[in-house]
């Protein structure tokens, strides 16, 4: 159970950490045609892969493993391909992204895991709740510490106290 559940949430974070945050350079050069192309039939290319998996017998969870390894796929390879082509940006830039990405990754995983595997949250919503709080921290933290610049925290500390003034 826990298994299925951990790999569902890898293959949603691929999803939404990197497949769709590389989104955002296309389309601000204009150049989400490529992309709406691209992107789909990579993913389709799973199908009869996993149709193939489960005549071999294979358990749900492949579905799970395949939509990792499509995400992986197209973030960490396609999309930066896709990216230095298209939009003008340098090996060098998407890798100090990558970086500060997996950075911020291993440093917020560890902790909520380990409050996961202590706390029984199949028996008690207190113990889930926890669990969800600890784990927002842990981001929020290594986000803070991590994956902002001096510039990104002023500007996002600026935009806060300005959104909370105009109250």
């Amino acid at each position: 159970m826990v298994s299925i559940w951990f790999d569902n949430r890898i293959a949603s974070i691929m999803k939404i950490g990197i497949d769709t945050s590389f989104y955002t350079a296309l389309y601000a050069n204009g150049r989400v045609k490529e992309n709406a192309l691209i992107s789909p039939t990579i993913g389709l290319q799973r199908l009869p892969v996993i149709f193939v998996l489960f005549k071999m017998d294979y358990t749900p969870l492949a579905l799970s493993w395949a939509s990792l390894i499509t995400y992986a796929l197209l973030g960490c390879i396609v999309k930066p391909i896709m990216i230095v082509k298209l939009a003008d940006y340098t090996w060098k830039e998407i890798l100090q992204t990558m970086y500060v990405c997996l950075m911020v990754t291993l440093v917020a995983v560890p902790i909520p895991l380990v409050a996961y595997s202590i706390l029984n949250v199949e028996e008690c919503l207190w113990h889930s709740f926890s669990v969800l709080v600890i784990s927002l921290v842990s981001v929020a933290a290594s986000i803070w510490f991590l994956g902002l610049t001096k510039n990104m925290k002023e500007m996002l500390l600026a935009t806060v106290k300005s959104k909370l003034n105009n109250r």
